[in-house]
């Protein structure tokens, strides 16, 4: 409902009936600003605002977590493509995969635990070569995730991906931990540059795939028993360890 807006209530979207193959909402070229209210989908769902400047903002509890449905946010490109998070706001999908791509993410009011899957969680910019910042905040030209916002994903995942499969990207590391399996990847160019430690806890293993243009590491990384695997050429910026054995 609504007279300036393309608007679905919650009532409207229970009018839906279960058993979609997939729901899409948003045009394949959209620059809409999409804000997410509290809703429940019973089948997967797509969201879509891939064009320049296509905003997500959720500022409420979305789930398709009793149908195990995934959830893809098909977000928008440039540095005003954002994917954002409110302090009220929740994705969950149970074993559903959960995948995020926009240029810009913005979750740093987000509680901690508020993107749950026990699925395959991905978060990629929409560009190919969009530089990426894991561990700290970057520039307003990056696709970063802070050790805060990365905070925001619950324990459980089956494996968290960051970048994209056709990436080029420059990708930095910073001091960051990981409670799930990480691959951080750039495969078609671009470099990964680790300059603080790569913690993984519990089950988390730490994959890094790059595109043969060299990964750098002047800081370690540290997983509890499961494997560190990097597939790329690799510089050794001083006395550097990697351990698969903490608190085995």
């Amino acid at each position: 409902t609504g007279t300036s807006a393309f608007a679905l209530s919650a009532g409207e979207i229970l009018s839906l009936a279960d058993g979609a193959s997939s729901i899409t909402i948003g045009r394949s070229t959209g620059t809409h600003a999409v804000t997410v209210n509290a809703a429940t989908f019973r089948d997967p769902l797509t969201l879509r605002a891939p064009g320049v400047g296509g905003i997500f903002t959720v500022a409420g509890a979305l789930t398709t977590a009793a149908a195990n449905g995934a959830i893809t946010f098909d977000g928008g490109s440039g540095d005003a493509g954002l994917f954002t998070m409110n302090a009220g706001g929740s994705v969950a999908t149970g074993g559903g995969a959960l995948t995020i791509t926009s240029d810009a993410m913005d979750m740093e009011n987000a509680a901690d635990n508020t993107l749950t899957t026990t699925g395959a969680l991905t978060l990629q910019p929409r560009s190919t070569n969009r530089p990426i910042v894991v561990g700290a905040t970057g520039a307003a030209t990056d696709f970063a995730l802070s050790a805060g916002e990365i905070a925001s994903l619950a324990n459980g995942a089956s494996g968290i991906t960051i970048g994209r499969a056709d990436g080029a990207h420059g990708i930095t590391v910073s001091a960051v931990t990981f409670n799930d399996p990480v691959t951080i990847r750039t495969p078609l160019g671009g470099s990964i540059a680790v300059s603080g430690q790569i913690t993984g806890s519990g089950d988390a293993s730490v994959t890094l795939d790059g595109s043969g243009a060299t990964t750098t590491l002047s800081a370690d990384i540290v997983t509890s028993g499961d494997f560190i695997n990097i597939s790329d050429s690799v510089v050794l910026a001083g006395n550097i360890t990697l351990n698969t054995t903490s608190g085995a």
